[in-house]
C-alpha cells in the first residue's frame, strides 16, 4: 500500500481481480487519488506513488489506469497473434 487507504470516498479495482493472482486498487478522497494497493503490481504501484506525491487528480489516475489497461490488452493480442 502506498499513500492512504483509510478515510476514502471511493475504491476502484483498476487491474486484475481480487480472487486472482494479481490486482491493483486505487483509493480516492475528493478529487484526488490518495492510495494504491497492489498484488504482483509493484512497478505500477510505484508509478501511482509518484502521482500521489505530486497531488494527481482522480481523473489523471483513472486515465493512466485506462492507458495501462489498453497497453496490456494490445500486448496480449499481439502475443496471441504471434502464437497463431
Amino acid at each position: 500500500l502506498v499513500g492512504a487507504g483509510g478515510d476514502t470516498d471511493e475504491i476502484d479495482l483498476v487491474a486484475g481481480d481480487l480472487v486472482g493472482d494479481t490486482f491493483l486498487v486505487l483509493y480516492r478522497r475528493g478529487d484526488r487519488v490518495i492510495g494504491a494497493l497492489g498484488l504482483e503490481q509493484r512497478a505500477q504501484v510505484m508509478k501511482y506513488r509518484i502521482m500521489i506525491g505530486k497531488g494527481a487528480t482522480w481523473d489523471e489516475a483513472m486515465e493512466f489506469a485506462r492507458a495501462r489497461a489498453a497497453a496490456a490488452a494490445a500486448k496480449a493480442a499481439a502475443n496471441a497473434s504471434a502464437q497463431d
